[in-house]
């Protein structure tokens, strides 16, 4: 195939041009077929004069076209045909190379495919050992570095294959052991990122080794798949349910009303003994599943909530706390606290798949497929304080101020890091609490963060450094002293440019906090733009509606330092925002869950744009370059009826309508589509698009008045909006008014006709 064409293909894909796009994706998809294609789209990834973000388009279609068409028995060939000999000799010939030579972003994509290829074709890739086994004994730090990432690959491919990995891994072993041994003695005493980078992996590869070694015995992950641990989850649930729909008194169904008042009373307090029994059981050492952890700790946690449905204590909160207050400490200190400290698990989380790890901190662990043990720990810990605060604050914070001191004292013995960030958490967890007029601590948190947060932001330990930034989330209430306001600059300062993303991530959502400390708005001013551009940079890597939030933050409160820099930033956010809908349109429509942060992602990124372009009013040229690249934007959207977006992209043509006092002829071009959605779509969000027909009538006047084909189309709007519909809900009906009015004051005698 002509690596030209495919190259056009995945430029077009990005485009936000509906059509040219739709286009390009079924020439990619009709290409798939070509046995040919995978040796075009390595070489595409191996131009480094080629963009970026097409470059990593091409890797991820690489990646996807051989998970679902490499395996011939598995595949489904109407859907995905099977990749071609061509192509899968080319690609063992190659693709070890391509992974030592291309940058991480996509040689990460590429291990993940060579994953899938050594699950199949291990036996038959005989040259594969043989080619990782000589480049890893060179003397090239990229050269060795690759075979180290494609050894981890061949290990994580039969992590979980039973009998077959010892046929497979024990012979990699004892060929790769003499290598990797005085190689890791080396990188040891190197002291350089490249030997850290070097030996995480070995240490990675040696550790897959020993997770193989007994899947039953030493694998969670496979003891969180027997089916004993699900009964044991769903079990909880069942009796979490009960508990629930007892509390609410049979929703006020009397024939309820004695039986669940005789079931709190009765049997909640002796299942309360039975879970308490199995967290002492976890205390003591023994293994629990992680959704089994989760429902305990969501289980005992609404057992000794008081009732929200009567005035008065109930007798099962009564009774239940009863039960639980001589436990209270121990379950906060050895069952809750070990759960909040940094643990191996999300140190590998945070290696592997940072934005996961960011992605899961923030999950919530209420919904049904989520696990997050961790959280509902926290959970626990913060109904336990709130209901019985009195009791139970004065423990809970002298035990945290033990860890804390241990951590003084020894900052570098390894447990004493990781307890710290169990106990910084558990200060977290209360931080509503804490922060109380009542609370005898309230007017002492600033000191805490001076001793306990603050030098965390030059932290050796990144997920220290992450938390002290998550932290200044939790108590955004405090009001920081103008010494402490700039430290916390300085940190975010430095921080939004670390080289840990979630370190990056949780300081770029300080960034509404500092904006709005006005002993320091003056000193933000000359880093607005740079602080803009990492920001945006971030959401390429991660989509999370507060950052956007924070872009469109600095887009208000710096207007006139953004308007030079306004078209340059919005050109890249429409890449940004383009690409966010190309992973959406990659989901199934079923996907409603996983769509929902891209989407609100993509909202933030649009509020900002509209932000910028106000920012340029003064500077007609910009605007009218504006208006050449944003415009398509807002048809793709309209086009594709992304109704999820209208309230944000109709910002965009009345922003422009209303700085220009006009309807140039750009905006002019998008009514078509836009009075055809009126017209068509199943509900029509009168609300977003008012000010953009408002805006129309208003100054497009002289146009409407030579159009009389126009005239009614805007007539036909104001009509769908005042008759009564199922596609218009009744409030809209005073924006028909509105509408009216506007049309009759403006176009009245044409109206008439």
């Amino acid at each position: 195939m002509d690596p030209a064409s495919v190259f056009a293909l995945f430029q077009a894909s990005l485009s936000p041009d509906h059509a040219t796009r739709q286009h390009a994706e079924e020439g990619l998809k009709a290409a798939s077929a070509h046995d040919g294609l995978l040796a075009v789209l390595m070489k595409i990834m191996a131009s480094a004069d080629l963009n970026e973000d097409i470059r990593k388009s091409a890797a991820v279609f690489f990646k996807n076209r051989v998970k679902y068409g490499w395996d011939v028995e598995e595949s489904d060939s109407a859907k995905h045909p099977p990749i071609g000999q061509h192509d899968r000799q080319f690609i063992r010939d190659h693709i070890v190379q391509a992974i030592i030579e291309l940058p991480p972003g996509i040689s990460g994509i590429l291990s993940a495919a060579l994953q899938n290829i050594l699950e199949h074709d291990f036996e038959k890739w005989t040259t594969f050992l043989p080619e990782v086994f000589a480049k890893l004994q060179s003397n090239d730090f990229s050269t060795m570095h690759g075979s180290l990432v494609c050894l981890h690959s061949l290990m994580k491919a039969f992590r979980y294959k039973g009998d077959q990995q010892k046929v497979v891994v024990d012979p990699v072993v004892n060929q790769f052991f003499s290598v990797l041994q005085p190689l890791g003695l080396k990188l040891v005493v190197a002291e350089t990122p490249d030997a850290a980078s070097m030996l995480r992996l070995i240490v990675k590869v040696v550790q897959k080794n020993l997770a193989l070694d007994d899947i039953l015995k030493l694998d969670p992950e496979a003891r969180e798949r027997h089916q004993w641990w699900k009964v044991k989850k769903w079990a909880f649930r069942a009796l979490h349910l009960l508990l629930l729909r007892c509390q609410k008194k049979g929703r006020g169904k009397v024939e309820y009303e004695v039986f669940s008042s005789n079931f709190l009373e009765h049997f909640a307090p002796n299942i309360l003994g039975a879970v308490l029994g199995e967290m002492e059981k976890c205390i003591q050492g023994v293994w629990a599943a992680r959704h089994v952890r989760q429902q305990m700790s969501i289980f005992v946690a609404d057992n000794c909530s008081r009732t929200d449905y009567d005035n008065v204590r109930s007798v099962k909160f009564l009774s239940t706390w009863a039960l639980l207050k001589p436990h209270a400490q121990v379950l906060i200190q050895q069952f809750v606290f070990p759960q909040l400290c940094f643990s191996p698990e999300d140190e590998e989380r945070w290696s592997s798949d940072p934005v996961e790890y960011v992605q899961r901190e923030i999950d919530d662990f209420g919904e049904e497929d989520k696990v997050n043990p961790g959280a509902a720990a926290q959970y626990l810990l913060h109904k336990i304080v709130s209901q019985r605060f009195n009791q139970t604050i004065a423990g809970v914070l002298q035990f945290a101020h033990g860890i804390l001191m241990a951590y003084k004292t020894n900052p570098n013995d390894p447990t004493n890091v990781r307890h710290k960030h169990g106990a910084i958490k558990m200060v977290a967890t209360l931080s509503s609490l804490l922060l109380d007029k009542k609370s005898p601590v309230a007017n002492q948190m600033e000191q805490f963060f001076v001793d306990h947060v603050f030098p965390e932001f030059r932290s050796p330990h990144s997920f220290l450094r992450a938390q002290a930034f998550e932290m200044l989330g939790h108590f955004d209430d405090l009001q920081f002293g103008k010494e402490s306001q700039e430290i916390i600059f300085h940190g975010v300062l430095g921080a939004i440019q670390d080289p840990e993303l979630p370190v990056r991530v949780y300081a770029a959502q300080t960034i509404p906090l500092i904006v709005e400390y006005e002993s320091i708005s003056e000193a933000l001013k000359p880093h607005v733009a740079s602080i803009m551009k990492l920001l945006l940079e971030l959401t390429r890597e991660i989509d999370m509606d507060n950052l956007t939030s924070g872009m469109e933050l600095l887009a208000l409160n710096y207007p006139d330092e953004l308007a030079p820099f306004a078209v340059d930033l919005s050109r890249q956010m429409v890449e940004s925002f383009m690409a966010i809908m190309s992973e959406i349109a990659s989901l199934g429509d079923d996907d409603i869950e996983k769509k929902f942060n891209p989407l609100q992602a993509a909202a933030g990124i649009l509020k900002t744009i509209a932000t910028l372009i106000e920012s340029i009013e003064k500077l007609p040229a910009a605007l009218v370059e504006m208006e050449s690249f944003l415009l398509p934007v807002v048809h793709f959207i309209v086009q594709g009826e992304v109704a999820e977006l209208y309230e944000e992209i109709f910002q965009i043509p009345a922003t422009f309508i209303y700085l220009c006092k006009a309807v140039s002829p750009g905006v002019w071009q998008l009514w078509p589509a836009i009075y055809k959605l009126a017209k068509e779509t199943d509900y029509f969000q009168v609300e977003e698009m008012f000010a953009t027909f408002d805006g129309f009538i208003e100054y497009g006047k002289d146009v409407v008045m030579q159009n009389p084909e126009l005239l009614n189309q805007f007539i036909d709007v104001v009509r769908m909006v005042l008759e009564p519909s199922s596609r218009v809900e009744d409030d809209d009906a005073a924006y028909g008014c509105y509408l009216a009015e506007t049309l009759l004051f403006h176009l009245g005698p044409y109206v008439q006709q």
